[in-house]
């Protein structure tokens, strides 16, 4: 695999008014568009924005969650898309039309320049005696409403999105993606052990700039969650799971750079050729891309079992380059360990018991200071992947596992 060129960058993670996010959808996708990116998709909770008779209140204000429509936002809306507004009085109550998926598409899209996306997020939680659980899986160019399937355990509501999302894809003639959103959200509702079995659950959020968290002292990070997955995948001969960074966008107005904004995190995608929906999609399920949160990348090249990477430099910015990966034989086994919640106001039951791994997984192979470096595979190496830091402060401002103070950017995993 060589990245050279012809690389796009994009969104795979965006709400609006369809579920939770604070924006139409020409505003989310018109954000993305004057931020200078090739490809926003949308993923709103559990709906796919195909009907024409979709209409909200205005109101003074959000009231509970989810928000509803302020007269701030309207007045926005009114003054950005004039043509599209469509409001209507109900017994004196204000009301607007949210545009479909099939409308908004043709007003942004620019053959070769611009794509939009179509997707849902599967989002399902569960009480369980040990707590609360939440379980988001992003569904990716599928262009239909699928019905969210009942709760149970994780384990449950993993094998059942699956199912269902199988059966969505049935027949469809365009390649799709599938993609765990968030694992530590609220407070690592998903585990390694749960997806590691499950090579179709090709790609998951190593970073995620859309929410606040705090992780308890000593609580994996998601680049453990992502080296344990890829340590018992590799060592049956499973597929190797990618990596992805979102915003998981929520706002598209003045805090554009906050937590839910945009510019966070996204996916630079290798698309030679005709850029298409299609294209992207395939790209990206043969790992032809690499996460980010500011760093661009240069180089990405692993041939002969050499992984040689090259930040694009920006002027007075330092960077580094660890090679991490695991060796045959590692030491798979785990200990419980427990975990108190210390976010504030969060709701109860958010304790945690968690498997803790060897430091056998997901070890530092090599450390390089400066923006280029190369690594060649050992003999008993699994596999090896790449995180490119920098000291250039990063847009995300929480301490969720992943989401660095400073610009990074990660390499999807490669084994020989």
């Amino acid at each position: 695999m060589k990245l050279q060129g012809n690389w796009k960058r994009g969104s795979l993670h965006t709400h609006t008014y369809w579920s939770d996010g604070r924006g139409f959808p020409e505003q989310m996708v018109g954000a993305y568009k004057g931020l200078g990116y090739d490809f926003v998709c949308f993923s709103d909770h559990n709906i796919f924005p195909v009907d024409k008779n979709f209409w909200l209140p205005v109101r003074s204000d959000e009231g509970h969650w989810p928000p509803m429509v302020t007269w701030e936002r309207f007045k926005a809306y009114q003054n950005e898309y004039p043509k599209c507004v469509e409001r209507r009085d109900v017994s004196y109550r204000p009301m607007v039309r949210l545009k479909t998926y099939d409308e908004v598409k043709p007003m942004f899209e620019e053959p070769g320049k611009f794509l939009v996306i179509g997707g849902e997020e599967f989002t399902g939680g569960t009480q369980l005696p040990e707590g609360r659980f939440d379980v988001h899986f992003n569904i990716l160019n599928l262009e239909k409403d699928i019905p969210l399937p009942p709760s149970g355990t994780v384990e449950e509501m993993i094998d059942r999105y699956i199912e269902a999302y199988q059966k969505a894809i049935e027949g469809w003639p365009h390649p799709t993606l599938f993609m765990l959103n968030h694992p530590q959200w609220r407070y690592w509702d998903v585990s390694p052990h749960q997806v590691a079995d499950l090579p179709i659950v090709r790609h998951f959020e190593v970073c995620n700039g859309g929410f606040e968290y705090v992780p308890a002292d000593g609580m994996p990070t998601t680049d453990k969650f992502w080296d344990v997955v890829n340590a018992f995948r590799c060592a049956k001969g499973l597929p190797l799971m990618f990596g992805t960074a979102t915003d998981d966008s929520h706002f598209y107005d003045e805090r554009i750079h906050d937590n839910c904004g945009c510019g966070n995190g996204w996916v630079t995608v290798h698309c030679p050729g005709e850029f298409t929906a299609d294209r992207v999609i395939e790209a990206m399920n043969r790992g032809d891309y690499y996460a980010s949160n500011g760093v661009e990348l240069d180089t990405v090249e692993f041939t002969d079992g050499k992984l040689h990477v090259k930040a694009a430099e920006k002027n007075g910015v330092k960077y580094k380059i660890t090679f991490i990966g695991t060796k045959r034989g590692f030491n798979a086994d785990w200990t419980l360990r427990h975990f108190d919640c210390v976010q504030e106001n969060a709701r109860p039951n958010f304790n945690r018991d968690l498997r803790m791994y060897s430091d056998d997984i997901g070890r530092i192979f090599q450390t390089t200071d400066g923006p280029e470096a190369e690594y060649t595979l050992a003999d008993d190496d699994l596999y090896v992947r790449a995180i490119i830091d920098s000291d250039a402060p990063s847009h995300v401002r929480h301490d969720a596992p992943g989401a660095a103070p400073n610009e990074k950017a990660w390499t999807q995993p490669y084994s020989r």
